[in-house]
């Protein structure tokens, strides 16, 4: 889907669910998910109208406002080692590599696998996405 129409898809999940959990509360839909939801639609359209003000031919990945790049910094903190049960001294140490990792990786995308799991070609349930596997028009410009 290119950037519009995965906003357009958006609008038309958060219109239905407000009037859906007015309606009938944590019966449709838990609070938490409501609460969760709702706000991350809201940042990606407000995301996307200042970034058109900004500069219309930058690429803009909605996946990249997920939990992703989260989950790749704490993969680089615990594949460091074998130490599990690590302190806040140790994990600070290594959040501070996994963050070196993580740009280095941003300037030499090429040294960067990525995750094996995440690519979407003939793979239904995906959880995980990355912008190397993602393809479609995805400037702000119309």
């Amino acid at each position: 889907m290119d950037l519009s129409s995965q906003i357009q898809s958006l609008s038309t999940y958060a219109h239905p669910i407000v009037a859906m959990h007015l309606k009938h509360k944590l019966d449709f839909l838990t609070g938490a998910l409501y609460a969760d939801s709702q706000p991350i639609v809201k940042n990606i359209a407000f995301t996307v109208a200042k970034l058109q003000l900004i500069d219309a031919k930058i690429k803009y990945y909605i996946i990249l406002e997920g939990s992703d790049q989260l989950e790749s910094v704490f993969s680089n903190v615990h594949t460091q080692d074998h130490n599990h049960n690590c302190d806040i001294l140790q994990f600070g140490q290594k959040l501070s590599i996994a963050a070196e990792i993580n740009v280095i990786f941003e300037q030499n995308p090429d040294l960067d696998c990525g995750h094996c799991r995440l690519n979407l070609q003939d793979a239904q349930g995906i959880d995980h996405v990355n912008p190397a596997t993602w393809k479609g028009m995805l400037k702000l410009d119309k």
